[in-house]
């Protein structure tokens, strides 16, 4: 019997601990929201914090002698030609706003900025992998995904940085499974969560801040562990699985008990027949998702 291999990333992981039935959706079925795809919300105002920061720090490691402020330039031009601002949604007096964030983002750091790592001769941004993580004689388990960076820290040594933008000031888990995931994969003791706050008042610390993460050897093989247990079960889940027989109804709520799951209407339908037809009214079917392509 040719083996089994189960390729998955830390958002499916973080889907299937939540409700099993909302990752078969999500990720089996990869059914989407109609209605969405319009632009303008969180996660696309996420892709264009990490679009610039990405151009600027690519470029400050290829060019270590060149200013920030070169630097700047150089990623807002590249942003511009982009036209992802539009692309998604947003229009000028936002694309106004982030390159004045961003400006700022830079003064504030020009000082005390990353330096950024090189691996096999690559820089040490937006790193894609293929990690295996446990492999037998029946199934190989591989994880995938993308770091945002990877710096040489004078006080922490190697570290993974995850850019995360915010609406408002919130300090993100130290160990959330995406976090976790990294620190496995790139083999760095240290993590930096890169905060890059979007409120419109400019707050200094608030706004720009770096929480530093440690992981302990028992944090990495506890998230091992546990991840071998659940893509386990996500290879058994693939094969057969009947709807909402494996909802967890306590995440129907979502965050704060007043932001439900996007699946819910179908977990509550009376029979599949109905269930068939909200999903052809309602929803859309996705791209396979590709956490690094």
């Amino acid at each position: 019997m040719a083996k089994k291999v189960v390729v998955i990333d830390s958002s499916a992981l973080s889907s299937f601990m939540k409700c099993n039935t909302m990752w078969h959706y999500e990720y089996n079925e990869r059914l989407r929201l109609a209605v969405l795809g319009k632009g303008g919300g969180a996660a696309d105002k996420g892709t264009l914090v990490h679009a610039l920061l990405d151009k600027y720090y690519h470029f400050k490691a290829l060019n270590p002698n060149a200013s920030s402020y070169v630097a700047m330039d150089y990623s807002k031009q590249l942003f511009n030609e982009s036209k992802l601002n539009y692309k998604l949604g947003f229009d000028k007096e936002w694309e106004e706003f982030l390159l004045q964030r961003f400006t700022e983002y830079v003064q504030f750091y020009k000082d005390n900025d990353f330096k950024v790592a090189k691996t096999n001769l690559l820089t040490g941004t937006e790193l894609g992998f293929s990690k295996i993580l446990y492999e037998d004689d029946k199934i190989a388990i591989i994880i995938e995904g993308r770091i945002d960076l990877l710096v040489e820290d004078s006080n922490f040594g190697l570290c993974f940085v995850d850019h995360k933008s915010q609406t408002k000031f919130s300090d993100l888990f130290d160990y959330k499974v995406q976090f976790t995931t990294y620190a496995w994969a790139a083999e760095t003791k240290y993590g930096i969560i890169n905060y890059f706050g979007l409120t419109q008042k400019f707050d200094g610390f608030n706004t720009f801040r770096r929480q530093v993460v440690q992981f302990q050897p028992h944090i990495i093989e506890r998230w091992k562990t546990k991840v071998i247990e659940v893509a386990l079960k996500i290879a058994n889940n693939s094969e057969s699985w009947e709807e909402v027989k494996f909802q967890n109804i306590d995440h129907c709520a979502g965050a704060f008990d007043s932001h439900p799951c996007q699946y819910w209407q179908l977990c509550i339908a009376q029979n599949q027949g109905i269930r068939e037809s909200l999903k052809k009214s309602q929803f859309i079917a996705g791209e396979n998702w590709t956490p690094w392509t």
